[in-house]
């Protein structure tokens, strides 16, 4: 079975448990094999994800952190990889146009609103997984992916 891997960088220490618990709480057999690997900082994250196999990955990122900001390391990202061969999937709880434009610009593949609950993280989480990330091209029309309105 091929093992996705998932990279989850934010400095809330709830919000990195409530993820994992989301993704555990997903069923075994509805879900790709997935490892997670959670970072707390930038900082400690960014030569983790530079030296990570392009193939088969995601980067989720929270915007707003002490240190480096997820802009910070987006732009960083994009500077040795390409949406193609790394997506990354830019993650905070606002939905502020400024921020949404900016990570569309600096070369997110995707913008998404933290869900609030269990059920819409773990929806989320499953959509993020199961999308065909070599064959998703990031659009205005398609950019935000917001849980609680699916």
């Amino acid at each position: 079975m091929i093992l996705f891997k998932l990279i989850y960088v934010d400095d809330d220490l709830e919000d990195l448990d409530f993820f994992a618990e989301a993704l555990n709480s997903i069923p075994e057999n509805s879900i790709k094999k997935t490892e997670l690997t959670v970072f707390n900082s930038g900082k400690q994250a960014l030569p983790a994800i530079l030296n990570s196999d392009a193939g088969n990955s995601l980067i989720v990122l929270d915007i707003n952190m002490p240190g480096k900001s997820g802009f910070e390391i987006l732009k960083e990202i994009r500077t040795h990889r390409s949406p193609e061969e790394l997506p990354v999937m830019m993650f905070s709880t606002s939905d502020d146009n400024t921020s949404i434009d900016l990570s569309f610009e600096l070369g997110a593949n995707l913008y998404a609103i933290k869900p609030d609950n269990i059920k819409q993280m773990m929806n989320f989480i499953q959509n993020a997984i199961d999308l065909d990330w070599e064959k998703f091209r990031a659009q205005r029309n398609n950019f935000i992916f917001n849980p609680a309105k699916v």
